[in-house]
Order: C-alpha cells, then sequence, then structure tokens
C-alpha cells in the first residue's frame, strides 16, 4: 500500500485557552460504507463527530519547567457520535451505536515542558519525541457495542479499519495559578473534582483546572476498502479539527482505563501534580476529558505520496449526552 499521511489534532494536556485552529479549505466528503463487504451501505461523510472521552498523559506530572522538557507517553479512545453531512447534520439510518459501533484508540511518545508565568498561570507545550517508542492510531468497527466509557475498556477490538502512525504533532495545554497573597510567588491552581459529570465515580480524586488543544500529522499504514470507500493514495485527505482537552471532566466519565491504563494520580488522589505517585513512581499521569471532530479536505496527490491529515479536537465545554448510571 502506498505511504498515506494522516494529520490529527489531539488536545494538549493541561489546560489553557486553546490557541484558534489554522485556517482550513472547504471540506471533501468521502464514501464509506456502514455494512462493510456486505450489499448497500454506503454514504457520504464530511466529517466525523466523536463524543467526549479520555486521554491521559503517562509520567507527565511533574512536568520540567523550560528549559528542561519531560518525556511521557500521550493516549486517548473514544466512540464515533454521528457520521455529518456537508451541512454538519447527523446522517440517521446508518445504523451507528445502534447495529455497531467505531472507536479509536491512539498513542504517541511526546516531550514537553512547563512554561510558568507568575500571577497568570502554567503553560505546558508539546511535541513528538523524535523516535516515539509508542506510536499507532487505530479506527475500529464493531457490532458487539461493548464500548464502556467509566470502565474504559472495549475500544480497541472489533474490525480494524484504518491504522496510522503519527509523524509530527504540537500541542499546549494551560493551567491557570490564583494569587493567594500578593506575592505572585507562592500562586497555586484551582482544585475540584476530577468527576464534574454528574454523580461523582471518582470520589477521593481532584484535579487542576485547564484546558488545551493541538494538531498532529500522521501517515496511515492500513485502510480497509470494504469501509473507507475513498482511496486515500490518490489524493491528499486533511482531516482538521477543532481541539480541545479540559479539565475537570464535565461531559464524560473519568475512566478507569485509558488504551489499558490505569491512571496513577499524585499523593493525596490528586490529578495534575508529580510524585510520590499512587503507584510509588516519582512521575504521576494526567487525566482529562478530550472531544474530537474529524473533517476532510483533498486535493490533487502530489506525485505517487498521498497525505491523509486528520484532526482530533477536544471541542466543545457543554455536554451532549447524559451521563449514565
Amino acid at each position: 500500500m502506498k505511504t498515506k499521511t494522516l494529520a490529527a489534532a489531539l488536545g494538549a494536556l493541561f489546560v489553557t485557552a486553546v490557541a484558534a485552529p489554522a485556517a482550513i479549505a472547504a471540506t471533501t466528503p468521502i464514501k464509506f460504507d456502514t455494512n462493510g463487504a456486505a450489499a448497500g451501505g454506503v454514504i457520504t461523510v464530511s466529517s466525523f463527530d466523536w463524543t467526549q472521552d479520555n486521554a491521559l498523559a503517562v509520567g507527565a506530572t511533574p512536568l520540567a519547567v523550560a528549559p528542561g522538557t519531560t518525556t511521557f507517553t500521550l493516549y486517548a479512545q473514544g466512540r464515533l457520535g454521528n457520521f455529518l453531512d456537508a451541512g454538519g447534520n447527523a446522517i440517521l439510518g446508518t445504523g451507528l451505536n445502534s447495529d455497531f459501533e467505531i472507536t479509536f484508540e491512539t498513542g504517541i511518545t511526546e516531550v514537553g515542558t512547563n512554561i510558568v508565568t507568575p500571577g497568570l498561570g502554567a503553560n505546558a507545550v508539546f511535541s513528538q519525541a523524535a523516535a516515539p517508542a509508542v506510536n499507532f492510531f487505530n479506527i475500529y468497527l464493531d457490532a458487539a457495542q461493548d464500548s464502556d466509557q467509566l470502565a474504559g475498556t472495549g475500544y480497541g477490538n472489533g474490525n480494524l479499519i484504518l491504522s496510522a502512525i503519527s509523524l509530527s504533532n504540537s500541542t499546549s495545554f494551560f493551567v491557570p495559578l490564583i494569587d493567594t497573597n500578593g506575592d505572585l510567588i507562592n500562586d497555586a491552581p484551582a482544585m475540584v473534582d476530577l468527576d464534574g459529570f454528574g454523580s461523582n465515580d471518582r470520589p477521593g480524586i481532584t484535579s487542576v483546572v485547564g484546558q488545551g488543544g493541538g494538531a498532529l500529522t500522521a501517515a496511515v499504514t492500513g485502510q480497509d476498502t470494504d469501509y473507507f470507500k475513498s482511496d486515500f493514495s490518490t489524493f491528499v485527505v486533511d482531516l482538521l479539527f477543532n481541539t480541545s482537552n479540559i479539565t475537570p471532566f464535565l461531559q464524560a466519565n473519568p475512566a478507569a482505563l485509558v488504551v489499558g491504563n490505569a491512571p496513577a494520580y499524585g499523593a493525596g488522589g490528586v490529578n495534575g501534580f508529580g510524585g510520590p505517585c499512587t503507584t510509588g513512581a516519582t512521575n504521576c499521569d494526567f487525566h482529562f476529558q478530550a472531544d474530537a471532530n474529524q473533517s476532510f479536505q483533498a486535493v490533487p496527490e502530489p506525485g505517487n505520496l498521498a497525505l491523509f491529515a486528520t484532526a482530533l479536537g477536544m471541542a466543545g465545554f457543554f455536554g451532549r449526552r447524559r451521563k449514565q448510571g
């Protein structure tokens, strides 16, 4: 299969004001077959609307203050909420989330640094490691519909219909600091319950407050043409996402597992501070809500190189679903 590139925006890891996404061209519809190898089921899709879900930066806290850096692994998972048409409307009658579900899992090694501005906040900036030990982006279609957001299971099973590896990325996350005594030195972030979505399913776990976003470019390594009918080897496809990640969780449940990883919070069950962690490690994890919206833009292929661009966005601070359980 020809090499293809995928651009993906995966949210940042520690919250702040999100940088505005780059200007984008008109989206290009793609053909997707909801029936796979069976007859019928081909729809024209302008974008994929992923529901709010979970991301976990394993070993990211405490993040080294600039010019120091910390290497960690970012994982994220999600379930497709709707196929959207050119008008941004949900395409109904496809069987999505009634006959089958579509999920994604991703993981990438990143390097980050923390830029602290006294009296304002801490801005975490991340980019892909030069030689990432972990690097994958996979989309699955599963008739079993067994993804469980609170448990964090059932995302990486069923039929693998697209796979990719990341080539480069840039993300940021801002945590405002509160000046408690006027000295602009001993500032501290606001602390709230990690789970602010309906009932608190993670009692005893608190979190810093923040938001962020970013962009990722990757190369597609596999495409199941029973489902993705558009041939990504014949044109450039930009999958562009408005990106935002937030803490605390406001529209999703904090998962017990994110791509198989159990969050290791800081001492006392704090999300956003370093060790000693609940696991005894020095560097703890940062757990945040992520929301992805993905669209496509195509131009003629330059030579034999096909590009596949995608953005995983963490947009929307207000819930689209009622909490279950």
